[in-house]
């Protein structure tokens, strides 16, 4: 075999080794986006946002349970999710006289979802739309007031969507979708920005639960929600 044969010859077996090599170090793949957009922590150990996560579930959970000494005892699963959208705080008038108050999700894909709901009043006859306000202010965590909201809700197509599903889940949560919003007595618009991560958990008592907990771009930390296993 010609010196040029052997020299071609070697750099290809050298060529194969390194491919060879590669492949056995590379890392593992990250497991594939769940549902939602949740992605699976592949070492919840070591993660820092999780160490504050469950930091803030044991006393989440202690508290549930009427047990501040329990804590969690290790992390069965974890997947994060990255959110954007905003949030729309309403107070709103319903065609029978009842009023509400709630917070109502968008998400960037226009997805929403119902944060919080809250009866202020049965149905009545209808005496007025007035009603005790929010605070006139920005209100904690970003919330800015949207003015004339009852007109808005028809220029601003994110009120809109917001109360038009509020609409229905008023309706579901009455039995009654023959009512409707009658008046957008006030709304404040939140843009928001953060991670959600949900976890299951085992606690040192044996107890496990699982949960969604939302971090802020600051940090903050809030429990969407916690059921018990």
């Amino acid at each position: 075999m010609t010196r040029y044969g052997l020299t071609l010859l070697f750099g290809v077996l050298a060529l194969s080794a390194c491919t060879d090599e590669s492949i056995k170090s590379s890392p593992e793949m990250p497991s594939t986006t769940m549902v939602g957009g949740y992605s699976k922590i592949a070492n919840p150990d070591t993660d820092q946002g999780l160490l504050h996560v469950t930091t803030f579930l044991n006393s989440e959970i202690g508290f549930k349970d009427g047990n501040p000494s329990i804590r969690v005892d290790k992390v069965l699963e974890a997947s994060r999710q990255v959110v954007a959208g905003q949030n729309y705080q309403v107070k709103v008038q319903m065609t029978d006289g009842s009023q509400y108050e709630a917070v109502v999700y968008v998400a960037l894909n226009d997805a929403m979802q119902l944060t919080s709901l809250k009866q202020l009043r049965g149905a009545s006859p209808v005496d007025g739309k007035q009603a005790d306000s929010f605070p006139s202010a920005p209100v904690a965590g970003g919330y800015n007031k949207i003015t004339d909201p009852d007109q808005s809700r028809y220029s601003d197509q994110g009120l809109f969507n917001a109360t038009k599903f509020l609409s229905y889940e008023i309706g579901e949560k009455e039995g009654d979708h023959s009512i409707g919003i009658d008046t957008v007595l006030e709304a404040y618009k939140q843009v928001v920005a953060g991670n959600n991560y949900r976890v299951k958990v085992q606690m040192t008592n044996g107890s496990q639960y699982e949960a969604v907990v939302y971090m802020s771009l600051q940090n903050e930390l809030s429990l969407t929600s916690l059921k018990k296993l």
